[in-house]
């Protein structure tokens, strides 16, 4: 699976991949497919395009392109390998043609990759961890968005 690193450096400018029409297609999860049956069948069906036409985690898609018309012939290449799989798509969690998005977190966009300002003002507002669960799971939220926390930049 991959981690943030490759999937900021994926998408980063500075990689000449610029994101200016974005599609997240959220698939519809039967009961039946755990986490890693699931990430295998994405695998599967996305061969090949993974990392250079979307991003895949779990069952959720990003399709990132730099012009309007190779955005078209992406979205087309990704919607024909979920339909040859028979994969099912749930219409009212996609988003096509956005200039920004969520994924993973994270608002990604033609600038770069952000951090989701909801997150951030969640632990703004989070109460004072009591027990060191409290305590593990702020600092798990923490270190996830290291690179947007200033204070931690060190």
């Amino acid at each position: 699976m991959a981690n943030i690193t490759e999937f900021e450096q994926t998408i980063q400018p500075d990689t000449h991949v610029a994101i200016c029409e974005a599609v997240e297609v959220n698939i519809v999860s039967d009961e039946t497919y755990t986490d890693k049956l699931m990430e295998r069948l994405m695998k599967y069906t996305f061969a090949g395009l993974n990392w250079q036409t979307c991003l895949i985690y779990i069952d959720d898609i990003i399709v990132f392109s730099d012009s309007f018309e190779s955005h078209l012939t992406r979205l087309g290449d990704v919607l024909n390998r979920i339909a040859a799989q028979g994969i099912k798509v749930a219409p009212k969690k996609c988003l096509f043609f956005q200039n920004k998005v969520s994924f993973l977190g994270h608002i990604v966009s033609k600038e770069g990759i952000a951090t989701d300002p909801g997150k951030i003002e969640s632990v703004k507002m989070s109460p004072i961890p009591q027990t060191i669960t409290d305590v593990r799971s702020f600092l798990g939220t923490c270190s996830y968005n290291r690179k947007f926390i200033q204070i931690l930049l060190i």
